[in-house]
This record gives structure tokens, C-alpha cells and sequence, in this order.
């Protein structure tokens, strides 16, 4: 056999060998040319010295420690007998072993902590891997026996003693016990502790990485005198000492346990404490999390890897995990090479989430950029990830002449070719729009005498004795000296009012009254504030009963949709909250000039109404003492309050000196009640009727019990102390301003309707008689709740006896599951209200004065969000647009909706729309007759919308009440399940919308048609064409656009941010639930709700639209090919035309034009009042809007021509609206004329031609 053996090119061997075999001749001709190589010094070259397999002899024999296996001296046995022997001493041993590839072989470092026993570091290494590890090991047991710790594993007979270390090595062993410390010993900790901090180190480790820190753990066996003496002699105990330790930040903790989980726990409990105090210290400079390191968590860190590994697309990552002595070993190795510690961990899937963390955390602190780009890439809304299929929008050619036609006609009229943004407004703050009546001095003292005269009379009419003796009875009464003194020598003051003292009702009496009989009675104007409209009606009629008047004399009250203001001088006024705003926004000096005394009662409702109002009046106040003017004494009310926050936020001035305002504290005159917390109820239940109170919690889906038991979670953490870090937080990018978690908002959700049936069984069960009032949220939980009660006997108790109980349900038709919305409309309205006021600081810094402010986070989604109206400008100053939206009583989106009705003619049915979504719903859906209400409410159903559906109702009880009278009304709204009060109220609303149309100068005097149209006849025109309505309700609710794909059985829709939404039931879209849409749907929707259960995602008061309407009315559009069009980055179309191209130019044309046509309208509402031009008077404007409405009908038209011809629909109520013909057109000075037909074929560059340049 002959081998040709060539390395490289400059060196070659041939050899030759014989054998009788072919074995023996190929053994012959390697053995041949290894020597021909080794002669010629070449083997050296290409053959490396083999390391030698560097074993140590076991230098201890199984004489010296008769306790240990016999197997633990064999050299290859040694690691897995000493595994053993740790495992049945239940021994907390750490064992990290590490390899290391050589030139011939591998080395394998062994680290080995046994607690209290030693701690050492030995090497080995061999040809494999294998024996490079049990080299190691020898060297380990021989260093464990030369130290003597060996002979504390297995102890001789006798004790001996042990000389100490010969070879001057730095390794530690503990070959005695460490010297008594004072490190605190724990016994035991709470089992349900033990529960929640099983994830402590996690928590730990996620504390220390959003600072870009490594916390080290350690533990160990150690002896622990009993008491605290140290003698020689005293009794000691084994113990697991564990230790936690983040120098970087001052952290470290000792602690000793009786077992490992205790000593762990404790010391980690123990660290929790230390990193709060930490937190809350002045002096800390290490409590702010480094930015990027705050996303980092054993969560996110995989992520992080995961982008690391994009950017390096050639480096080998791998993990490696070894189970040593029960724990978990986990390392990332990038291109074999080892950047951090290992993640120890019991469990493997922690350990590997923990190996992440620590590997990112090297990464980010070597290369601070790749985390910003990461962090950067994950904080930002990237809804173009989310890929979706377009939607195909077929553009007849017809419709692309419609809009060409268009464009040329409205340039020619005088439509700007550039848009510009709309600019700040200058803002006055007297504007006259308070309906108060303010009186000159005469007037006042004229009105002062004949209060005194008609308080006299009262005071002696002796049948008002019992009138005069109830009010002197109440509390409030006796504290009448004490409340003078208190408000009339403080500009704030507070007065807490037990319930049944009579605050509400007496103190503005008292201050009143006060006044006349100083003479003075004319000079006293009070206002009194209370947080719903139902309130300040009644109470004020009640208070003018009290003073035997008629209401509209000394007292009287001012609420949406209902005013009845007193006399002026020396009166009582009870209003709303948002009502004294409203006055405020409008008519703050007159206020302040002719108002004595403000009274804010049940100032402990904290919604954003009362911090506003307090806000504003701190500032108004704050100003007008500056500028030496008068101010009215402010009086906060409330039965339970905090006090030191509400005094130290209102403070008064003494002597150059701010102090709390003072406080009045009157008790109440109220029965005994005993209090009993939810966790004695349940003790007590469960000790006598265990079992079946187990049963009924878990019936109602669970419900019950998780409401259950994260109440009493709560209070098992409310009874601990708060912890100042929320360790339990996952950390993906929220801050502790951000909204609630969707976790924290499916309990609020929660409706235990199970746990009140077994409580009120319980009562029951343990009384004899009596009454028993249960609150539930809704309709839904009332009704269930009745059922449930009505089904079997709870705890031997019967409510079907009627004998001895009657279970009657007590409500109105509120939705039943009206939920926290996610969107919260309010903040729009308050910050456009703080620059309608006039204040010219920034609105994050004005809101950031209130008591308690609103999270930042939310206040710049709703400025960003009214500059992308334009209600602001990029300073944050009021826009024409922006003053005419601060005064309508609907959300700011809403109110940009309302001015489109006008722009194109369309105002009745939008105006009408804008109240969708009010307090109380029109359709009354009873349960007992659910099936015929919704029969009935058929009739106003029309082409998939929930708005039209609504506009429907509203005006046909609308006309009845104006052509037969309210009794007609109200039998029609019986006979067809419509709820009369909320029509009422949404009429209100609406003549409200109408009235300050009226003020902006929008609307003429004459504001309803021949058909009782709000804004007439000339301003409905097109209020017939349901695209346009249609359309319009997408603009005022984008980007609250929801999609459906057809031929998908799934009910669930995508929004720009979620992707799991569904309809809700009372929509008239909700289908059946086999139904599969043909197509793919769009809908515009009011708002999100959750599900009584939280896990279900709702969209309420929908509309279905179609793609051109979303792209006349929707979003920011933008397009790379010219074949398809994004909207926002998330939603495409796809354009279907004969000339793809010319059609995406053309549409992307109109709409810019169109953008240009309403940036005028809106410039023009600047001073609109005051010119002699109206806002639809512009040829240009008027040309545009026209054709946009031809565009929508031409399209709808062709939309039901591919569809199928529709049937016509006979309670299709928008028949009645008067329409012109969409055949006509108006000239540019308002003449009818004819429409240009023909089709229009021109490629691309004919349009850039005809209508871009």
C-alpha cells in the first residue's frame, strides 16, 4: 500500500508498505511516513505536544474516614459520589465547573463552596473532557484533605486537630467555625410570605439590573449559639447563614434561617428593606433607574438578546446549562466565550432567564448603544410591524372624474395650492357668557333692607315654628358662631361635616344670614357647588323650603339644561362643578368681583372637575391678591377628606407667611353603625358552612373567588408595610405614572355576585328580622344576583319563601356593563379648557399644580392629541378651532365632528350623533322583554350603523314631541323600549351644541327646519346621505377604527393598538356567531370597554364604513409604489382603477385638498362673529364640499351596484330629509349648475398636468 501525504504545496512524501494482509500493509506504510515526518522535523509542525493528563494521586485512603463510601478515593467516580454524600447531608453546596479549550486537550476549573466547610478553587486537565474534569477532582479531595475539611464531612472517631494551610495558598477554608456575629437569626417565616416571595431572587435581580448591577447570592452551613453568649461551651446549632449583597448601592444583608428557604427568604425580605429605605432616602443618588436598564428585567432580557443577535448575525450564540449538586448552571456563550456569571437557579427555566438578564446586562454596560437602539426600537409604537393585508378599494373612473372635476374647479375658485397650520388666537377672558345677574351697589343695599325685613318676618311667623326648630336641631346649627369666625377671616377655610350635620343645607344659610344681620345681606352672594346635576336641583329646593320661599328668590340653582338663577344680591346658587367652571372659563373676574363666598361641598370626589376647579381658583386667587383686588372667601366641604392635603394645598397668608388653611370638624347626627370587614364575613362563613361556601365561589366562572382572594390579598398587604418599590412589577417599559395594568383592571371588573349571595344568606342566617340593601354596578348584576337567590335554598336559607323574604331589584336602565373606558375623554377637554381660561403656562406645568396631578404620561397623549386637530398649535396655544371646540359640551373630537356638519351642510344628524355614548343609553333592552325591545328597535336600524340606529329614534320622538306634545312622546318611548329621560337629556345637549354655535357666530337665529333639523334648512342639505354622515362619524372618532377580515370565522377585530377587540352585543352589528363576513369590514367606533370578567375587549357604538371614507377622513396617508395607499403606518389600501397610478395621484391630491379646504374653514372661525361673511359663504369651500359629497354618493352607489341591488328599507327615516339632487352642483356664486359627465381616460401625467401643477 503506498500513502501520498502533501500538507502544503512545498513539502510531499510517498512511502510504500508490504504486509501478507492489507491491515498489516497499511499499518506499514503509516508507520513509514510518521518516520519519514519525525526525521524531517515536520511532525512537530503539524502535530502539537499532547498535554499530559495531569491526574494527581488520591493521597487520602478509605482507613482515614471509615464514614465515606468506599467509591468517593476511585479518581473517575469522585464527582458523582460526592454528589451523593452533598445531597443525603442535605448540604447547600454550590459546584460551578468551567472548561477551557488547549491547543491538545481541555482544562476544567472547579469552584466548590460548601457553607461553613470550605470554599476552594482546584484545575485539571487531560486529552478529553472527561478526564480533565476527574483530574480536578482529585486535586479538590486531596485539598479538602490536606486542609481537614474532609474530616468535617466525615468526622473520625476521636476529634483531631488540623495544622493550618502549608502551600501559602489563597483559597479560603473553614476548617472551624467563623466567630459569633450578631446576624440575626429567623425561625420561622409566615407560610403565605414564603408563597409570595417565591420569586424574591428574581425580583432582586430584576431590582439590580435597571441599574445595570449584578447582585451576588451566597449561603452557607454555619453553628449558631442559642442566646447571645459566646462562651466556648454554649450550645450550638447548625443553620444556613444566606447573604445578598449589591455593594454599588450600600445594600448588603446577613441573615440566618433553620433551613435554606427561610434563611433565603428572609435575607431577601431583608434586602426589599434596605433598597426602600434606600428609595426613599434624601440622600440616595442611586435611586433613579439609568435610562434603557429600566426595560431590562428576566423577562425582556431574551429580547434583548434576540436584537443583540440580529446585530451580529455571524456570532454563535449558545446556552449551556449543567445541574450540579440541584441547582441549575446556566451560561451564554458567544463565539465560546463566556461574558458574565452563570444564572443559578433551581428551576432551569429561571436559571436561563436569569443567564440572559446577566449576559444582557454585560452587553449593555460594554456597549451603552445597542441598548438605547434597543430600547428605543421597543418604547416606540411601530404599528407597521403589525403586517396586514390590504384592503381593496375599487375606484370607478366616474368617481376619479368626480374628484378631478373637483380639484380643478375649487383652484379655480380660489383654493390655495399650500396648506399652512392654523395659528393661536388671541384669548379673552371677560368674554360675556355668564347667565348670572350682577347688581350695582344702590341695588345691593335696597336688596339688604328687604332681606332683613323678609328675614324678620320669617323669625316671627309663628307657623314656621317647626320649620325654624328642625333647622336649629341639626348640628350644623350649634356651630354657627364657629363656621362666621372660620370663613369670613380666611380666604380658605375647611369645614368637615359629619353625615346628617347639615352642612350642605346650613352652612351657606349661616353666611347668608349672617350677612343680613349685619346689613349687609345684599353684598352676599354664595355659591355652592356639588358634584351632580340631581344634587343641586333638589338641594336647593330643598334650602328654599327651609326659608319658606318659592325657588328663584334668595335661593336657586344652575345645571346643564336646567337653570333657575336667584334673585340677584344676597342669594343662594346651587350649581355643578362643571358648571362654576364653565362660569369661571368664561367670566372669572365677574365671579371673583361680585361672588362673597365659594362653597365646594363633597370636595373628597376627586374626579378631575374638582382638582381643575380647585387649581384654577388657587391661581385666580394667587393673582388677584397680587394685583390688590377682592377675593371671595373659599369654603372646601366634605364628611371625610384629608384634611392636611387639601389645608397645605390652600394655604392662607400671615404676616408675609403661607399657612394650612383651618379646619371645623361638626359631628353628625346619624344611627349606630357597626362595622365588619370582609375578611371576618368570610372567617365566619367558612366556619360553619366551609364546603358549600367553597362550591359557591367557584360556580360563577370563578368570578367570586379571584375577586375573593385579590381582596384579601390586599388586605394581607395593606396589614404589612407598603412597600415603596413595586417589586412584583414587570418591567416592560411602563413607568409608575403610566394607566393601570390590564391585570389591575380585570379585578376592578370583577363582579362577585356569588360571594354577596352567600353574605347576605349569612345575615340572614343570623338575624331575625330586618332589612338589607346590596349595591351592584349594573342592571345585569341586579338581575343576576335576584335570579341566583331564587334558585336554591344558600346555607339552609330560602329565599323563595315569601313568607319571610322579598328580594326586590332596585334600578334604572344604566347599561349593565358599562366599564372603565380604556380612552378617557376628559383630559382633552380640560386642557383645551385651560387655555380657553387664558393661561399662558404650558398645560403639563398647569396641570401639574393640582392637588394631585394626572399622569404626565396622559396629559401629552391628550395635547399631541388636540394639536393633531389643531385645536392647539405646536406652543400649545388656542387655535380658532380650538376656542369654538372649548365651548361646545362635547369631547373635543366630537366638536370637530359638529363642524364638519356644518361645513358639509350636514348638521342635524351629526349634532345628533355627538351625543352618542351619553350617561344613559336611548334603547331600553329589559331583560324580562329583551326579544320584543329588540323587534321593536329594528325599525331603526339602517345599513350596519349604531349612529343611525340612534339619529333614527332621536328624531322620530323628536317630531312626536314637537307635533303631538310630551304625552305622545312618552307612549311612543313605551311602546317601542325608548328611554324618555335620556332622550331628554340628550336633547338638552344638543340645543346646548346649538347655543354656542350660535355664540361662535356659526349658526344664524333661526336654528330649526321645516323638519325640526337643528340649524335649519340651508345647513341639512345633504343630511339625507348616510355615506356623508357616515363618513363624518369616522372623522370625529378616528383613530378608533376597527377591521374585520372576510371568510374568517373569527369575531375578533384589530385596532391601531390591539388586536383582539370584539362587538359588543348591544351593537347592531353583532352577528350571529357562525355568520362570515364576504368581505373584509371596517368600523368606526365611540370607545372600548372591558367585560365584566376583564379578559374580553369591546368596542361600543359602532358604524360600518367603507375604505374611501377612511381615506377622505381617516389618517395620515402615505405611499411608496403608487399602487397602494398606508394610513398611520398600520392600515393599507390597495386601489383597483383602470390607471392605478393616476388614481393613487389623484386620491392622495383630493385629500390634501381637501385638508386645505377645511384648514380655511377653520382659519375663518378666527373672529367669524364679528365679519360679514359667513363660514359657507366661500365659493371655493363651498365647490370642494359639494364634491366631496358626489364623490361618497357615486361611490356608495357603485358600492351597492357590486353588491347586489339593496331592497329598499321602509324605516329608512332618512327619507324625510330634504336632499338636492347629487346630479347639480353649485356654481362659485352659488347657482345651480350642471354637472361635467364624461369619462375621463388620462394617464398619470396627465393629472400632474391638469390639477398638480
Amino acid at each position: 500500500m503506498s500513502v501520498h501525504f502533501h500538507p502544503n504545496a512545498t513539502f510531499e512524501q510517498l512511502t510504500v508498505g508490504l504486509g501478507s494482509t492489507k491491515s498489516d500493509a497499511s499499518r506499514a506504510a503509516w508507520l513509514a511516513l510518521v518516520s519519514r515526518l519525525h526525521t524531517a522535523g515536520t511532525l512537530a509542525k503539524i502535530v502539537p505536544e499532547t498535554a499530559a493528563v495531569d491526574i494527581e494521586t488520591v493521597i487520602p485512603r478509605p482507613a482515614q474516614y471509615p464514614g465515606a463510601p468506599t467509591n468517593l478515593f476511585d479518581a473517575p467516580q469522585i464527582h458523582e459520589e460526592m454528589r451523593r454524600v452533598f445531597k443525603a447531608k442535605s448540604l447547600n453546596v454550590r459546584v460551578n465547573g468551567e472548561y477551557t479549550t488547549l491547543p491538545a486537550g481541555f482544562q476544567f476549573t472547579l469552584s466548590l463552596d460548601i457553607p461553613g466547610i470550605a470554599d476552594a478553587t482546584t484545575t485539571g486537565t487531560g486529552a478529553r473532557k472527561v478526564q480533565a474534569r476527574s483530574a480536578a477532582w482529585v486535586a479538590m479531595l486531596n485539598r479538602l484533605h490536606k486542609h481537614g475539611a474532609l474530616q468535617q464531612l466525615f468526622p473520625p472517631p476521636q476529634p483531631s486537630s488540623h495544622a493550618p494551610p502549608e502551600d501559602g495558598s489563597d483559597t479560603q477554608i473553614y476548617i472551624r467555625d467563623e466567630a459569633e456575629t450578631d446576624i440575626e437569626l429567623v425561625e420561622v417565616v409566615d407560610k403565605q410570605v414564603m408563597k409570595q416571595e417565591k420569586d424574591a431572587k428574581l425580583d432582586i435581580y430584576n431590582y439590580a439590573a435597571k441599574y445595570g448591577l449584578v447582585p451576588h447570592f451566597s449561603t452557607k452551613s454555619v453553628r449558631h449559639a442559642s442566646g447571645r453568649t459566646r462562651k466556648p461551651r454554649a450550645k450550638r446549632s447548625m443553620v444556613v447563614q444566606a447573604a445578598i449583597k449589591l455593594p454599588e448601592l450600600g445594600i448588603q444583608v446577613v441573615i440566618r434561617g433553620r433551613d435554606l428557604r427561610t434563611a433565603e427568604t428572609a435575607a431577601a425580605l431583608a434586602f426589599k428593606r434596605q433598597a426602600e429605605e434606600k428609595q426613599i432616602s434624601t440622600d440616595d443618588q442611586a435611586k433613579a433607574a439609568l435610562p434603557g436598564y429600566e426595560l431590562l428585567n428576566t423577562e425582556t432580557a431574551g429580547q434583548f438578546m434576540e436584537y443583540f443577535r440580529s446585530l451580529n448575525p455571524g456570532m454563535s450564540i449558545e446556552v449551556e446549562t449543567e445541574h450540579i449538586a440541584g441547582v441549575n448552571h446556566t451560561r451564554i456563550l458567544f463565539d465560546g466565550q463566556v461574558l458574565s456569571e452563570p444564572g443559578i437557579m433551581p428551576s432551569k427555566k429561571d436559571s436561563e432567564h436569569v443567564a440572559h438578564l446577566l449576559a444582557a446586562i454585560a452587553i449593555s454596560n460594554a456597549s451603552p448603544n445597542v441598548l438605547s437602539q434597543w430600547a428605543e426600537k421597543r418604547n416606540g409604537v411601530d404599528a407597521s410591524r403589525r403586517s396586514l393585508r390590504p384592503f381593496d378599494v375599487h375606484m370607478e373612473t366616474k368617481v376619479l372624474d368626480i374628484m378631478r372635476d373637483t380639484l380643478i374647479r375649487a383652484r379655480n375658485a380660489g383654493l390655495p395650492d399650500q396648506r399652512e397650520s392654523l395659528g393661536a388666537e388671541e384669548i379673552s377672558r371677560d368674554i360675556s357668557r355668564s347667565q348670572r345677574r350682577f347688581v350695582t351697589a344702590p341695588s345691593r343695599d335696597m336688596a339688604s333692607a328687604a332681606l332683613q325685613e323678609r328675614l324678620d318676618r320669617f323669625r316671627q311667623d309663628p307657623r314656621l315654628e317647626t320649620l325654624r326648630t328642625t333647622k336649629a336641631g341639626l348640628p350644623m346649627s350649634a356651630f354657627t358662631d364657629q363656621v362666621i369666625e372660620l370663613v369670613n377671616q380666611n380666604v380658605y377655610s375647611i369645614v368637615i361635616g359629619a353625615t346628617g350635620s347639615g352642612k350642605t343645607t346650613q352652612v351657606p344659610q349661616i353666611l347668608l344670614e349672617h350677612a343680613i344681620e349685619g346689613g349687609r345681606g345684599g353684598y352676599c352672594d354664595v355659591i355652592c357647588t356639588q358634584p351632580r346635576r340631581i344634587a343641586a336641583s333638589s338641594v336647593a329646593q330643598r334650602v328654599a323650603a327651609e326659608r319658606d320661599e318659592a325657588i328663584g328668590q334668595s335661593v336657586g340653582y344652575h345645571v346643564r339644561g336646567d337653570t333657575r338663577l336667584p334673585q340677584p344680591g344676597g342669594s343662594i346658587t346651587y350649581c355643578t362643578t362643571g358648571m362654576l367652571l364653565e362660569q369661571l372659563k368664561y367670566n372669572a373676574n365677574d365671579i371673583m368681583d361680585n361672588v362673597s363666598h365659594l362653597v365646594i361641598d363633597e370636595v373628597h370626589e376627586r374626579d378631575i372637575f374638582v382638582d381643575f376647579l380647585l387649581t384654577i381658583l388657587k391661581k385666580a386667587v394667587a393673582a388677584r391678591l397680587q394685583a390688590g383686588k377682592k377675593v371671595p372667601h373659599i369654603v372646601l366641604m366634605s364628611a371625610t377628606l384629608d384634611e392636611k392635603l387639601f389645608s397645605e394645598y390652600l394655604p392662607n397668608v400671615r404676616d408675609g407667611k403661607l399657612v394650612p388653611c383651618p379646619s371645623l370638624s361638626v359631628p353628625g347626627r346619624t344611627f349606630p353603625v357597626a362595622e365588619k370587614y370582609l375578611e371576618q364575613i368570610v372567617k365566619d362563613i367558612s366556619a360553619s358552612h366551609s364546603k358549600e361556601f367553597d362550591s359557591l365561589l367557584l360556580e360563577d366562572k370563578g368570578a367570586s373567588k379571584e375577586y375573593l382572594d385579590g381582596e384579601l390579598k390586599f388586605a394581607r398587604d395593606a396589614a404589612l408595610e407598603t412597600p415603596v418599590i413595586d417589586w412584583k412589577r414587570k418591567n416592560k417599559g411602563e413607568t409608575d405614572s403610566d394607566a393601570q395594568s390590564a391585570a389591575a383592571q380585570k379585578h376592578e371588573a370583577l363582579v362577585p355576585v356569588h360571594l354577596l349571595t352567600a353574605v347576605l344568606a349569612h345575615i340572614c342566617e343570623q338575624s331575625s328580622a330586618g332589612a338589607i340593601l346590596a349595591f351592584l354596578p349594573g342592571l345585569q348584576e341586579i338581575i343576576k344576583a335576584q335570579d341566583f337567590l331564587m334558585q336554591r335554598p344558600i346555607f339552609g336559607v330560602d329565599f323563595r319563601d315569601s313568607t319571610k323574604f322579598t328580594v326586590l331589584p332596585l334600578h334604572s336602565t344604566v347599561p349593565p356593563d358599562q366599564q372603565k373606558l380604556i380612552f378617557e375623554p376628559d383630559l382633552q377637554e380640560t386642557c383645551l379648557s385651560i387655555k380657553a381660561q387664558g393661561f399662558h403656562d404650558p398645560i403639563s406645568d398647569f396641570l401639574a399644580d393640582a392637588i394631585e396631578p394626572p399622569a404626565s404620561g396622559a396629559v401629552q397623549v391628550a395635547v399631541e392629541s388636540l394639536k393633531g386637530i389643531e385645536a392647539l398649535t405646536e406652543d400649545e396655544q388656542l387655535t380658532s378651532l380650538g376656542r369654538v371646540l372649548s365651548r361646545l359640551p362635547v369631547h373635543p373630537t366630537l366638536g370637530n365632528m359638529v363642524l364638519l356638519g356644518i361645513i358639509f351642510r350636514c348638521l342635524d344628524p351629526i349634532i345628533i350623533g355627538s351625543c352618542l355614548g351619553s350617561d344613559r343609553s336611548l334603547f331600553v333592552d329589559p331583560p324580562a322583554a329583551r326579544a320584543e325591545a329588540r323587534r321593536r328597535h329594528e325599525r331603526y336600524r339602517q345599513q350596519n350603523s349604531d349612529h343611525l340606529a340612534f339619529i333614527n329614534a332621536f328624531t322620530s320622538l323628536r317630531t312626536l314631541m314637537r307635533e303631538r306634545g310630551p304625552q305622545s312622546a312618552w307612549s311612543y318611548a313605551q311602546e317601542n323600549y325608548l328611554h324618555m329621560g335620556a332622550f331628554r337629556t340628550m336633547e338638552q345637549t344638543t340645543q346646548q351644541v346649538v347655543e354656542a354655535l350660535k355664540a361662535a357666530g356659526l349658526l344664524p337665529h333661526l336654528v330649526e327646519g321645516s323638519n325640526y333639523q337643528l340649524g335649519g334648512q340651508s345647513l341639512n342639505v345633504n343630511s339625507a346621505n348616510t355615506a356623508l354622515v357616515k363618513s363624518l362619524v369616522l372623522a370625529g372618532t378616528y383613530p378608533n377604527l376597527a377591521i374585520r377580515r372576510g371568510n374568517s370565522r373569527s369575531p375578533l377585530h384589530k385596532t391601531i393598538a390591539e388586536d383582539k377587540v370584539m362587538m359588543h352585543p348591544s351593537s347592531t352589528n353583532f352577528g350571529k356567531r357562525d355568520s362570515i363576513p364576504e368581505h373584509d369590514q371596517l368600523y368606526a367606533f365611540n370607545s372600548l370597554s372591558r367585560s365584566l370578567t376583564g379578559d374580553t375587549l369591546y368596542m361600543r357604538d359602532t358604524t360600518s364604513v367603507t375604505p374611501l371614507m377612511a381615506i377622505l377622513f381617516g389618517g395620515r396617508l402615505t405611499t411608496k409604489t403608487y399602487h397602494t395607499l398606508t394610513m398611520d403606518k398600520w392600515l393599507p389600501f390597495s386601489i383597483k382603477a383602470l390607471n392605478t397610478e393616476f388614481a393613487v395621484r389623484l386620491m392622495l391630491e383630493f385629500r390634501k385638498a381637501k385638508d386645505r379646504m377645511l384648514f380655511c374653514a377653520y382659519r375663518d372661525l378666527s373672529g367669524l362673529d364679528r365679519r360679514s361673511r359667513g363660514l359657507l359663504e366661500d365659493p371655493a369651500r363651498q365647490i370642494f364640499a359639494d364634491g366631496v359629497v358626489d364623490v361618497l354618493k357615486r361611490a356608495n352607489d357603485a358600492e351597492k351596484m357590486r353588491d347586489g341591488a339593496e331592497k329598499n328599507n321602509p324605516g329608512d327615516l332618512f327619507r324625510k330629509y330634504e336632499s338636492r339632487s347629487r346630479g347639480e352642483k353649485r356654481s362659485g356664486g352659488g347657482q345651480l349648475m350642471a354637472s361635467r359627465g364624461g369619462r375621463f381616460e388620462g394617464r398619470s401625467d396627465d393629472v400632474r398636468n391638469e390639477v398638480l401643477n
